[in-house]
C-alpha cells in the first residue's frame, strides 16, 4: 500500500514576504494585530494550506509565521515599521512611502529623501 503525500511547495522568498507585508500595512489606516497580519498576508499572497502547514526545521513551529516575524523585524530595523504596543504592527512614514513607490520611482529624489 502506498501513501500519496503531496510535497509542500516552499514559501515565498523573504524579500517577497517583506514587500507584501509593506503593501498590506500600507492599505491599513492604523495598525494590525499579529494574528490578523498572519491571516490577511497569507490570503494576499494566496498561500495554500500546505504552505501554511509547513514547519520551520529549527524551531518546529510554523515556517510561515517565522517568515512573517522575520520580515517584521527586518522592516522594523530599517525604520519602516514600528510596534505601538505589544502584538500590534504599523508603518512609519518611511514604510508608507516605500510601499507605494513603483520600480520607476525608486531612483527619484522625492521618495529617496523620505526612504
Amino acid at each position: 500500500m502506498s501513501i500519496n503525500r503531496e510535497v509542500s511547495p516552499s514559501l515565498r522568498s523573504q524579500a517577497d514576504v517583506e514587500w507584501q507585508l509593506l503593501r498590506l500595512l500600507s492599505g491599513t489606516p492604523g495598525s494590525l494585530d499579529t494574528q490578523s497580519v498572519y491571516s490577511l498576508l497569507a490570503n494576499q499572497m494566496a498561500l495554500s494550506a500546505l504552505q501554511l502547514a509547513e514547519v520551520h526545521p529549527d524551531s518546529g513551529r510554523s515556517a510561515w509565521e517565522w517568515s512573517v516575524r522575520r520580515a517584521r523585524q527586518r522592516l522594523k530595523d530599517d525604520g519602516m515599521l514600528y510596534c505601538p504596543e505589544h502584538g500590534v504592527w504599523a508603518l512609519t512614514e518611511k514604510g508608507r512611502c516605500r510601499a507605494t513607490i513603483t520600480s520607476d520611482e525608486i531612483g527619484r529624489a522625492s521618495c529617496r529623501e523620505r526612504v
